[in-house]
C-alpha cells in the first residue's frame, strides 16, 4: 500500500515540514494470528503484526504514527 502527499505551497519550510514537492511512501502490514481451543472452556490465542514503512516527508511525531514504524 502507499501513502501519498501531493503537493502544496507553504510560506516556510523547515526540517519538520511537509515537502513542498510531495512524497509518496510504501507501507506494509504483516499479521500471524493462531488460535487453539484446549477444552471447552479454555483457548489459546497468538497474535502478533509487524508494520513497516516511514511517514511521508519523513513525518514525526503523531504523523509518524500512521505507518506504526520511524525511520532512524
Amino acid at each position: 500500500m502507499l501513502q501519498h502527499q501531493t503537493s502544496l505551497h507553504s510560506p516556510y519550510e523547515g526540517p519538520l515540514s511537509l515537502k513542498p514537492d510531495g512524497d509518496t511512501q510504501p507501507t506494509n502490514t504483516i499479521g500471524f494470528y493462531f488460535g487453539w481451543a484446549l477444552t471447552q472452556w479454555a483457548q489459546f490465542y497468538f497474535d502478533t503484526e509487524k508494520f513497516m514503512g516511514s511517514g511521508v516527508s519523513d513525518a514525526t511525531g503523531l504523523g509518524g504514527l500512521t505507518n506504526g514504524d520511524r525511520r532512524a
